[in-house]
């Protein structure tokens, strides 16, 4: 009989991988100069954008001398405006903060008079029942289900 001498599928993945990683090698270095010259590329345009943007530039900056009355008149008046915006932003400041300290002024001042005091001093007094009819609390009266339960208060004001 004749041996057979043949490749079994992971042999053929091996081959296959070890080809991929040389045709990687081979060709990565093409494509990075690939790469780079793109880029040179990209660059060149790119500058000559920017020569003609300043090319552009000059020439409106010529045709701005020609109206320059009109621009400084515009430049004097964005001025003006800016300066009043200013100001009313400083005043808005300012009343803001004498408001804050004057909040803070009678704040310290309730604190240090200690000798005038407004209290309310509240009890429950009771509840309702599903009648709403007034039960007075006392030590006899068993609380079921407190959260379903509508309480009476009872609150007096003392100086």
């Amino acid at each position: 009989m004749l041996k057979k001498y043949a490749m079994s599928n992971m042999g053929y993945a091996i081959a296959l991988v070890i080809i991929i990683g040389l045709f990687m090698i081979i060709s990565a270095p093409m494509i990075v100069d690939n790469y780079k010259n793109d880029n040179k590329t990209a660059q060149s345009e790119q500058n000559n954008r920017t020569n003609n943007d300043y090319e552009r530039e000059t020439y409106e900056r010529s045709d701005v001398t020609d109206r320059e009355g009109r621009f400084v008149d515009i430049m004097r008046e964005m001025r003006r405006i800016e300066d009043n915006l200013n100001s009313r932003v400083n005043d808005l400041e300012t009343a803001q903060n004498d408001l804050r300290q004057n909040i803070q002024n009678s704040s310290q001042e309730n604190q240090s008079s200690s000798s005038v005091t407004d209290k309310f001093i509240c009890t429950i007094e009771g509840n309702l029942d599903s009648e709403g009819n007034f039960v007075p609390i006392d030590k006899r009266t068993n609380v079921e289900d407190t959260k379903k339960q509508k309480f009476v208060f009872v609150c007096e004001y003392k100086e």
